[in-house]
């Protein structure tokens, strides 16, 4: 078997949701039914936003534009209510995309914080905290050999020879 990774999975997800989305508003369409196709694209809008950020900006407004086409040639509702939902969508899109960006840039500063906790800032060697939590992660049967060679040279580091 094959496996999928998560950035494929959630490529399939926006993807799959963007082809229901354009099946049932046609459908919709097709039995006048204005209301509920309109709502349908905020699911891979919103998907695509939060998950890609910027690209996935890009591509919401290029779903976007498909649903303009398809609202103009398709659709019965007038032309300025499509745009309202345009101008919607749009700033919908670039406010999720806007809010995922500011907690992925402080997701990278939790993990320079976290880091540094761990690590010299000027020469970036790990420091005792870290060899202690190594020590303990390592200090167990299935690593005998490795755990008794690592408590010895923790335990000699105290003493001067």
């Amino acid at each position: 078997m094959f496996s999928v990774n998560k950035r494929d999975r959630r490529l399939s997800v926006i993807i799959i949701t963007t082809v229901i989305s354009f099946i049932i508003s046609y459908i919709c369409i097709h039995y006048k039914i204005d209301e509920v196709y309109r709502n349908l694209f905020y699911v891979p809008l919103l998907l695509s936003c939060f998950w890609y950020g910027k690209k996935g900006f890009y591509y919401s407004i290029g779903i976007i534009g498909i649903y303009l086409l398809f609202s103009v040639k398709y659709g019965s509702e007038p032309f300025w209510q499509t745009f309202i939902s345009l101008i919607v969508f749009i700033t919908i899109g670039f406010i999720i995309y806007r809010l995922t960006e500011n907690v992925s840039e402080e997701e990278g500063h939790q993990n320079k914080i976290y880091q540094m906790s761990y690590s010299d800032y000027l020469t970036g060697v790990y420091n005792r905290r870290f060899i202690e939590e190594e020590i303990i992660r390592i200090d167990r049967e299935e690593n005998l050999p490795l755990s008794i060679i690592m408590r010895l040279l923790h335990n000699s580091k105290n003493h001067v020879l």
